[in-house]
């Protein structure tokens, strides 16, 4: 017997009722056991956020930053930045040329010794 041929809407609304709802209950099975292990316990969070570390500045607020060899290599957020809401950290060659502009976010970093 042959299979009756079927046009492309038809095809992609089967699809998606076989496939949408099986790939959100997994999700959602999978979110409900974490969720209890992290209650349990049973879970350690090993990349806890830095919002709230008051001893961290916000990262990318200022568009020029004076930087010293001592705090060499560099990188835009820096380390003494808070890296959450910022992009990703990307170190800046700035030993030869004595300036460095970040990729991402565009600050200008200026080595002053």
């Amino acid at each position: 017997m042959r299979a009756k041929p079927i046009d492309s809407q038809t095809a992609n609304k089967n699809l998606l009722t076989l496939f949408v709802p099986r790939a959100v209950k997994y999700a959602h099975d999978r979110f409900r056991i974490i969720q209890n292990r992290i209650h349990q316990g049973d879970c350690i969070v090993t990349h806890p956020t830095d919002a709230a570390d008051s001893s961290l500045a916000s990262a990318n607020t200022e568009m020029e930053y004076e930087v010293r060899r001592a705090d060499l290599p560099l990188s835009c957020p820096t380390p003494e930045q808070k890296l959450w809401n910022s992009h990703p950290r990307v170190y800046l060659p700035i030993e030869q040329s004595g300036t460095a502009t970040c990729p991402y976010c565009s600050a200008k970093y200026r080595l002053i010794d």
